[in-house]
């Protein structure tokens, strides 16, 4: 949908022994596969007899198998939901298609599998069938079919899927697309089911976060498979737009119908203006479960954030979807603003990384070359150091910071750019993928300016004296302003290195030339963040153009092992989106440096005020601290 898009395939194509590390995963093992060529399919799919076969699935290519350890059971399924079974009412489930695992053992090839269809996960089966995994053949999928149809109704959702029994250590009978970014409402197809450390068996769709969707899939025939039905999988605008500039809409469109789509009617709506229409003829006509994206030119010409633009796929093939309406729709929003009345965008990196996670000292090359690139403070850099299991425990977990971990899947090392997950995805910490979004997110204009006057440090806490000045008028503003402590110099612990020339091997930046575990000292370490999404009512529902708004926010900081090494950040969000709209890092200078101020030897002379790090402040803000200096007389304030 954007050219960032590979930033987040990339990170999908990873599997924990290729460069991702594996985190909240229970007893998952995971064997890359995505090098093996399977033999040739054999499923159908939109037969136009007059009776029909269609493959339903909603998981991409194979590329990872796992397993949860000898003698245990693993399995996935897929759900049709109300407004699929709705679509393929009175039609029949015939078989269902598992994709084959894959094993190290020179002994084992095939395993025991149990396919079956339920009303609930935890239910009595409506029908099953057994069969044998084929390890001989991996990825390549086999059909097992039941002993007889199922029909569908219309109002009773299904789960279809497998359980398979894992006989030795080094079988991985579950094979995965390795693609964390499936429409889990539309498409539910990441239900895993895994043995716990206790042996019982339970289904979960958390591992779906980070390896994708089982590679389940399900035949369906009859006669009356739907037609001219088409779904709105994704919609996109650029984020930030010049209403004096036109620009493009993208909408995906994936086909969930027996007949080829070779055009699609769009029907879109921006703010409170009257509908439009756009037609769009298709390149390659597109059958059943195969997505395209069509794009077509919109103008805004008005200024504002947070302006919404919906659209719905009307027609297909020159008449009307059949589709169900919540699957035909779908809207997003984006910020119109002139470049004259917007601030420079700083670029915030929030980094998921561990002292456990062999892969993340890419993370750590990738912050440190930004910063040396990018001094002026437009990197914000913020390191999130999270926990791998009770056992293999980072020493500088922020436990107020644990949504970054659950935000970019549990995946390590991960990071997101100013929080944009839709249009940066969830980015790996490479320096050149950091510097492809730098290019990008500098140049668009910021709503807000962020500034940070002083700090003040109490016994446990700092609190941070911030300045918001908007370049827009908002008479429905949904912004809060969140504080972050980082500090540098933090250490010396033990960094896992997989690129050691004792492990994988790999060249980056002279690790490869290092131990497996290296003595290392952290750098923009997270200490704590007042809140993850910001402080209520820290900025007001209505804020002016022009008219700067000041908030004290309070930050624990009895984590900070050394305040010389610290960097305070001020983030304002947007609550709608979640995207974080601008930031600043302020660095205090040695607060020595108060001694430093000239005393005028008039008594009489004008009152001058600095803040704590000696620096003049024209324009004293109400509830801060300063130092008021009169002549030789100097006095700690709070004004």
């Amino acid at each position: 949908m954007n050219k960032f898009l590979h930033c987040l395939l990339a990170i999908a194509a990873l599997s924990p022994g290729a460069g991702l590390s594996a985190a909240s995963a229970g007893q998952l093992s995971v064997h890359d596969i995505s090098h093996i060529v399977p033999s040739a399919e054999t499923e159908t799919s939109g037969a136009q007899a007059t009776t029909q076969t269609m493959t339903v699935g909603y998981c991409l290519e194979p590329s990872i198998s796992m397993g949860t350890g000898k003698g245990t059971r693993i399995g996935g399924a897929l759900q049709l939901n109300a407004a699929t079974v709705a679509m393929f009412a009175g039609n029949k489930i015939t078989a269902v298609l598992v994709a084959n695992g894959s094993t190290k053992s020179t002994t084992t090839t095939s395993a025991p599998i149990e396919v079956f269809c339920t009303k609930t996960l935890d239910g009595t089966p409506i029908a099953k069938a057994t069969g044998q995994m084929d390890y001989t053949n991996t990825k390549k999928y086999n059909t097992y079919e039941f002993a007889s149809p199922i029909t569908i109704e219309e109002g009773q959702p299904l789960y279809i899927g497998f359980i398979a029994e894992q006989q030795e250590a080094d079988e991985y009978p579950l094979t995965a697309d390795g693609y964390p970014g499936h429409d889990a409402i539309n498409e539910p197809g990441g239900f895993y089911g895994l043995t716990d450390d206790y042996g019982d068996f339970g289904w979960s769709v958390g591992p779906a976060s980070q390896y994708g969707y089982p590679c389940v899939k399900v035949i369906i025939e009859g006669e009356s498979m739907p037609t001219d039905m088409c779904r709105l999988s994704a919609i996109g605008v650029p984020y930030s737009t010049d209403p004096e500039q036109p620009f493009t809409a993208e909408i995906e469109i994936t086909n969930t119908a027996t007949n080829e789509i070779t055009s699609v009617g769009i029907s879109y709506r921006i703010a409170d203006g009257e509908p439009q229409t756009a037609t769009a003829d298709l390149a390659q006509p597109i059958g059943y479960g195969v997505s395209a994206v069509v794009s077509f030119p919109v103008t805004y010409p008005a200024e504002g954030n947070n302006v919404k633009f919906e659209a719905t796929v009307s027609t297909v093939n020159g008449r009307p979807n059949g589709a169900p309406e919540t699957m035909t729709s779908a809207s997003t929003t984006f910020l119109s603003l002139s470049p004259e009345n917007g601030f420079q965008r700083n670029m915030v990196v929030e980094e998921a990384t561990g002292t456990w996670c062999g892969w993340c000292p890419r993370g750590i090359v990738g912050m440190e070359k930004m910063k040396e690139l990018h001094s002026d403070g437009t990197f914000i850099p913020i390191a999130v150091h999270g926990n791998y299991s009770a056992t293999q425990r980072d020493p500088m977990t922020s436990s107020s910071y644990t949504s970054l971990i659950n935000n970019v899947g549990g995946g390590f090392p991960a990071s997101l750019i100013n929080r944009n997950k839709g249009y940066y995805g969830i980015i790996d910490p490479d320096f050149d993928n950091f510097k492809a979004a730098y290019a990008d997110i500098v140049n668009r204009p910021a709503v807000a300016k962020v500034e940070i006057d002083s700090i003040e440090r109490k016994s446990r806490t700092t609190d941070i004296y911030a300045k918001v000045t908007f370049g827009i008028s908002e008479p429905n503003a949904t912004y809060r302003l969140a504080y972050v402590i980082t500090e540098d110099e933090v250490g010396p612990y033990n960094q896992s290195n997989y690129y050691s020339y004792l492990s994988q091997n790999m060249p980056l930046e002279g690790w490869q030339d290092k131990e497996p575990y290296v003595s290392t000292m952290y750098n923009d370490v997270a200490r704590a963040i007042s809140s993850y999404n910001g402080t209520a009512n820290s900025i007001p529902a209505s804020v002016t153009a022009g008219e700067p708004v000041t908030h004290r926010g309070s930050v624990s900081s009895t984590a900070v092992k050394n305040y010389k090494n610290a960097h305070y950040i001020a983030l304002l969000i947007n609550t709608t989106t979640g995207y974080i709209e601008n930031a600043v890092l302020y660095t205090p200078s040695d607060p020595s440096s108060i001694t430093d101020i000239e005393a005028d030897a008039d008594p009489d002379a004008p009152v001058r005020y600095y803040n704590l790090q000696g620096v003049e402040v024209a324009d004293p803000v109400y509830g801060h601290i300063y130092i008021r200096r009169q002549g030789s007389s100097a006095t700690k304030i709070r004004f």
